[in-house]
């Protein structure tokens, strides 16, 4: 026959920020600058950085030596295709906000006839109310 238990053994912390550096001349910087919010002590370390395309690239070997507390250190970086375009008119409106919102999130496209259908329906029922 055989038993278990849970044994707690000390373990490294492992920390995952994500981080908008879209537009941001001195990615390093400013990525070292968000991380020293969290406790790093020690710490493994993922960043994963969003940033506009044309942007210069956030180095992790740069970053390493602003973060000598750390135990290790991964740079997720992820390049916007598309340039933000500014918000449209449209936006003004609580339904024209939630339209552009859907927009901008690639999961939620698929799924804006529907969604701006369920909105629009929610919105005549609370003003019928």
């Amino acid at each position: 026959s055989a038993a278990w238990r849970f044994v707690s053994t000390p373990a490294r912390r492992f920390l995952s920020i994500e981080m908008d550096l879209s537009g941001f001349p001195q990615p390093a910087e400013s990525a070292a600058e968000k991380a020293r919010n969290h406790d790093l002590d020690g710490a493994i370390l993922r960043i994963v950085a969003t940033q506009s395309k044309g942007d210069p690239p956030l180095d992790g070997r740069r970053l390493r030596p602003k973060l000598p507390e750390l135990f290790s250190l991964r740079v997720v970086r992820r390049v916007e295709d598309e340039e933000r375009a500014p918000f449209s008119v449209r936006a003004f409106t609580p339904l024209g906000a939630l339209e552009e919102y859907i927009l901008r999130d690639k999961s939620l496209k698929p799924y804006k006839d529907r969604l701006m259908k369920l909105a629009r329906s929610m919105a005549e029922e609370i003003e019928g109310s």
